[in-house]
């Protein structure tokens, strides 16, 4: 909601409409005003002839889109398209097109993805279990070994505790992905085990010592916490 009521031009271009269409239809318009529900007030709008002009041309310009043989080209980042609901006609979507990226996996893992699509919940790490609450309620509780990823949809909490577990398992992928409300990835977590994580842990690490891409040092075992450092 915005902060104050605001006429915006798409509001006196349906007001203009709704007034020629009135007017044609042989009723007489006296004014025209928008109510707004969330602000509980009524803006009066005085229409102009330019107004008027607009709305004609805007008529004009969708019977020329209608009748033509070819679709117009989509906008390019249009802040109306955000709300359009036919966005996902008018625009591509988010699609891989280039060759997929083939994975060594087992054939049957004892381990599957855990996606958490509770808005408002919270997925936190209790006894070696992954539990998942909402208001005081527990929705799931599984054990850590069951859980080979975590995906993560819309307004979901998730515990540093189980973020450092999931991530610190020698697993090869990705195994944290999170999404937004509407479906599309706003981003990834990577295990130190990786392709990619290894060389920056080795960053992160080299001045202690300890490179997982180098293997595991002779005093510690995988999962122990790392070095303090100063």
């Amino acid at each position: 909601m915005r902060r104050r009521p605001k006429v915006t031009y798409a509001n006196r271009l349906q007001l203009a409409l709704q007034t020629l269409c009135l007017e044609e239809m042989g009723r007489e318009v006296q004014g025209t005003d928008v109510y707004f529900a969330g602000h509980r007030r009524r803006v009066e709008v005085a229409l102009t002839d330019a107004d008027f002009a607009r709305t004609e041309e805007a008529v004009a310009r969708t019977r020329r889109l209608i009748g033509a043989s070819q679709a117009p080209e989509p906008p390019d980042d249009d802040g109306r398209c955000q709300w359009c609901s036919h966005v996902s006609v008018c625009l591509p979507s988010e699609h891989r097109y280039e060759n997929a990226r083939r994975r060594v996996v087992a054939s049957a893992p004892d381990a599957q993805i855990l996606h958490a699509a509770t808005a408002g919940s919270r997925v936190s790490l209790s006894s070696g279990r992954v539990e998942v609450t909402k208001a005081g309620e527990r929705l799931l509780s599984v054990p850590i070994e069951r859980v080979l990823g975590l995906v993560v949809h819309g307004n979901v909490d998730v515990s540093s505790a189980l973020l450092r577990v999931v991530l610190a398992r020698p697993v090869r992928g990705v195994v944290l992905v999170v999404r937004s409300s509407d479906r599309l990835v706003s981003g990834r977590g990577l295990s130190q085990w990786t392709s990619a994580g290894a060389p920056a842990c080795c960053q992160r690490r080299g001045a202690a010592g300890h490179c997982p891409a180098d293997g595991l040092s002779k005093d510690r075992e995988p999962g122990d916490a790392a070095p303090a450092q100063r």
